[in-house]
Formats: structure tokens, C-alpha cells, sequence
């Protein structure tokens, strides 16, 4: 298996590449930062877990089929997601964290999931 190490810059495209791509798939009432590392919060008031559910989907697909290029090297990004919502029972900004946090760890451990929500 062949290595390639692009470093920091390639890290930091990385990064912005993901964020202005959450920013263009959200509304303008949808709320897109980074939290951690590698890890982006996207919250999505006012939308049913089902619709927040497909949103993750076609976040995966999109990263899938658009490749970044970095410096003619096309560069493939995979996306885990953890969902979490109001309805159940988590209904401060630390409940709803921890939750989704707990997911997205979830989804990361299953194979061939992406997403994760109970």
C-alpha cells in the first residue's frame, strides 16, 4: 500500500473545503462550526430527524463523489455523523451534544455506517 503524506496545508485545505461545502448545502436559519480537530456541528432547528436523517446521507454522498484536489491530488473525504434532537429528552445544548457525540462515535465503530442516531 502506497503512503502519501500531505501535511498541514493539505489539513488546513481539508478543513475549509468541508466547511464552505456544509455552508453551501444549509439554509441560512442552519448554523455550521467547528468544534474540534476534524469535527463539524451543523445544527438544523426546526427540522425532523428524518429530514436531518437524509441531510446526513447526501453529506456522505457528496463527499464521496467530490474528492478535494490538493495540488492535482484528489484528496477523499469521509463523513461520520451522530444526530441528536430535542424530542428526546435532550433539550439543553449539553444534553444534545453529548448525545449526538455519543453517536457519531457509534457510527464510526459500525462498519459500512456513516450516521448514527438511536
Amino acid at each position: 500500500m502506497k503512503c502519501i503524506i500531505y501535511g498541514y496545508n493539505a489539513g488546513d485545505d481539508v478543513l475549509k473545503y468541508v466547511a464552505t461545502q456544509l455552508l453551501s448545502m444549509t439554509r441560512v436559519s442552519d448554523v455550521v462550526t467547528r468544534f474540534a480537530g476534524d469535527e463539524f456541528i451543523v445544527l438544523l432547528p426546526n427540522t425532523p430527524i428524518d429530514e436531518a436523517s437524509e441531510f446526513a446521507i447526501c453529506l456522505q454522498i457528496f463527499f464521496i463523489n467530490h474528492p478535494m484536489d490538493f495540488e492535482g491530488a484528489p484528496i477523499r473525504i469521509s463523513v461520520s455523523c451522530g444526530l441528536s434532537h430535542m424530542e428526546d429528552g435532550a433539550y439543553d445544548a449539553m444534553s444534545l451534544l453529548k448525545k449526538a457525540d455519543k453517536m457519531l462515535y457509534r457510527a464510526k465503530m459500525e462498519k459500512n455506517t456513516r450516521y448514527s442516531y438511536l
